[in-house]
């Protein structure tokens, strides 16, 4: 299941420190060269209550991984 599918069944932000176990399980995102995302944040999008969007932001180097409070504070 997909990190955006998760956010639009829950409700609820995502935060994936690690993806690699999620990449490894996906034939499709494992035939994908260079684009490989190691850390990501998903969060709904609520209008008027209503979920309308979720927004992904992922980290394409290693270097995020390694300081997710440092990325999840830049949000703020």
């Amino acid at each position: 299941r997909s990190y955006t599918n998760q956010v639009i069944q829950s409700g609820k932000t995502v935060i994936a420190i690690d993806t690699s176990e999620y990449v490894a399980s996906n034939v499709r995102l494992r035939s994908y060269e260079g684009s490989q995302y190691y850390s990501l944040i998903a969060a709904p999008v609520y209008i008027d209550g209503n979920m309308e969007a979720v927004i992904v932001l992922a980290s394409f180097t290693e270097k995020p991984a390694k300081n997710p409070e440092r990325a999840i504070a830049s949000l703020y």
